[in-house]
């Protein structure tokens, strides 16, 4: 790959914007705070790993004796540790024996415990996917990030500057204790976030933990209104034009459950991107410019959470707006239905 790696991305001015200090959280060790008011999409900090090796090291199946073969390669995977450990700068390996460790498995040494704790999967190495196999890394400040099930950080593995990108899902303040998701789904309940966090040892109690059952009923609310049905837009245009339907129709539901994820801190669930993309695409329909820019602003600093990038200029948006594939639909589906005789009939 020319020119591999890229530089390190960092924020405007090299301004540090996270320190470590002691967590906030019920037995959190250490954790990340931001040190200045941080805006949804922006760079926090961005590193490489120290420490990188496969997410579990494979080992000989034995048909007849599989339990015996899993052990071998549990043993296996703490000496292949320990080698690399011996291999570390010194600074570098104190900074990995720091790090908090829960043992699942009783059979799970202590460098293994540390790793599964704290590593992030880098599912973007080329050629992992071709071989079946997954490569997690361990960071210096990124493993010392708490969770959260309302995060107020999304982070994806940029390979071209082979770094992590952390980056705020949300408005963060100053002082605030920075937060990501240590299992895969935010809108499941809390009795299924906290049998998936039993794997870390400790039980959750964050704010979405604490307003419980309050949190899962909005979850459930969030999840009856994921999809936001793009074949609504165009039925709406048909019956604006023929029966007078307010503009307010097809978008109060998608606003309502943007508030609702945003008023819970779940910005990183999936509906949140679909619904913003949905309101884009009504606002720009409807060849409304304000609102069509407002909506797609908080899309693409969304956007920038899971792919990375810089924050567009009001010009850019402009300019995306007015060449948005849906742009003016309102107005050619009211020439469609004037030309064929609809409106009359």
């Amino acid at each position: 790959m020319p020119g591999f790696p890229q530089p390190i991305l960092r924020p405007p001015n090299n301004v540090v914007r996270h320190r470590i200090g002691r967590s906030r959280f019920p037995g959190g060790g250490l954790g990340v705070f931001a040190t200045v008011d941080i805006k949804q999409g922006d760079l926090v900090f961005s590193e490489r790993p120290f420490f990188i090796s496969l997410r579990h090291i494979p080992c000989a199946f034995n048909e007849l004796w599989p339990e015996l073969a899993a052990s071998k390669g549990i043993r296996q995977r703490e000496t292949d540790l320990k080698m690399m450990l011996n291999r570390m700068p010194e600074e570098d390996r104190k900074t990995y024996l720091s790090l908090h460790s829960f043992q699942e498995d009783k059979e799970m040494g202590p460098l293994t415990g540390i790793f599964h704790t704290n590593s992030f999967s880098l599912d973007q190495l080329v050629g992992s996917e071709h071989v079946g196999e997954s490569y997690s890394g361990v960071f210096r400040d990124g493993s010392r990030i708490n969770t959260s099930c309302s995060p107020s950080l999304g982070c994806w593995f940029n390979l071209p500057t082979f770094a992590m990108e952390f980056r705020a899902v949300r408005n963060i303040k100053q002082g605030e204790e920075l937060t990501i998701k240590y299992f895969q789904n935010v809108l499941e309940y809390r009795e299924e976030r906290h049998v998936a966090l039993a794997n870390y040892g400790f039980t959750c109690e964050c704010h979405s933990c604490k307003r419980w059952p309050y949190s899962d009923l909005a979850r459930a609310s969030i999840l009856l209104n994921q999809d936001p049905k793009r074949w609504r837009l165009v039925l709406w245009l048909m019956k604006q034009e023929l029966k007078g339907v307010s503009q307010g129709w097809v978008v109060e539901q998608s606003v309502r459950t943007v508030q609702a994820i945003e008023q819970e801190g779940l910005e990183v669930a999936p509906p949140y991107y679909d619904h913003l993309a949905f309101l884009v695409d009504a606002y720009c329909a409807m060849g409304n410019v304000k609102e069509a820019v407002t909506w797609l602003r908080k899309f693409e600093a969304t956007k920038r959470v899971g792919y990375g990038g810089e924050e567009k200029s009001v010009r850019e948006l402009l300019h995306t707006v007015k060449s948005h594939r849906t742009w003016d639909w309102a107005s050619r589906v009211k020439a469609v239905i004037m030309h064929t005789g609809i409106a009359s009939a």
